[in-house]
């Protein structure tokens, strides 16, 4: 699949990290995490999703959802590529994270482990039964039919940097099509109905999370706890969890649970 990659390398790596940005967003807004992970000597990646950022395709447009598995394929064989001997992991975010959930699901994912930030299980939004019986029209009749996808930057982070960030990233994705909306909401009830991952996982949620219903993660993370698999929520939180101002406190979540499998498999 024809993407457009970043790679964050790092000295003397100990595993790979893959990157899946959420809805509406680029793997650009990952720099500040991916460099703190080259910190701890992990090897990161991340592509901008097809209609996305930097990558070819229609904007805020899928044809399936499987475009978006293929593309996290393209992911792990990037990391074969970089070197086939370390350990990998997923990390997803909103969109990313449901895209991360199905795939450790529908596939014999060849990674060591999986973790999703804030997972778009289901919208804190309501949409109604007639907008969403009209966007199943549309999907079918005139599938790249596109409104806005409703994000307001405010309800993103309690950072006033990053709220102002995302107000002016041209990158960023403004509307999503009728496809696009029927194709995310069939994933999410997949999703729920064949909850239990495949890998060892790590879930975060934002409890004040204005975009995804926090219910529904815990929920989720319910059916998948123990051993290996952890659940955090933070309560205060706003919806991007790497970019709360306690973002620190998230990703040295993340760290160490990573360093937690590593040992594992070590």
């Amino acid at each position: 699949m024809d993407l457009y990659i970043r790679k964050w390398p790092a000295d003397s790596p100990k595993a790979l990290v893959a990157f899946v940005h959420g809805a509406a967003e680029h793997s650009g807004r990952y720099e500040r995490t991916a460099q703190r992970f080259n910190q701890e000597h992990l090897y990161v990646l991340a592509c901008d999703l097809p209609g996305h950022g930097r990558s070819p395709g229609r904007r805020g447009h899928i044809h399936s959802f499987e475009d978006y598995l293929q593309a996290v394929d393209t992911l792990v064989e990037e990391m074969k590529h970089v070197d086939e001997t370390l350990p990998r992991f997923i990390l997803g975010h909103s969109m990313g994270g449901l895209i991360a959930i199905r795939y450790a699901q529908t596939r014999r994912p060849d990674v060591n482990g999986v973790m999703v930030s804030s997972p778009l299980l289901s919208l804190s939004l309501p949409v109604s039964p007639l907008a969403a019986k009209l966007a199943r029209v549309m999907s079918r009749i005139w599938p790249t039919f596109s409104q806005s996808n409703r994000i307001a930057p405010q309800n993103v982070s309690r950072s006033a940097d990053v709220v102002a960030s995302y107000a002016s990233d041209a990158l960023l994705v403004r509307k999503v099509s009728a496809r696009w909306f029927t194709e995310i909401s069939q994933a999410m009830d997949d999703a729920a109905k064949a909850p239990r991952l495949n890998v060892p996982n790590l879930i975060l949620q934002a409890g004040s999370d204005l975009l995804v219903n926090p219910q529904a993660t815990r929920a989720f993370a319910q059916v998948n706890e123990g051993g290996a698999n952890r659940f955090v929520e933070y309560p205060n939180l706003y919806h991007e969890l790497l970019n709360e101002p306690e973002q620190e406190q998230v990703v040295q979540e993340v760290l160490n649970w990573l360093s937690g499998r590593l040992n594992a498999n070590a």
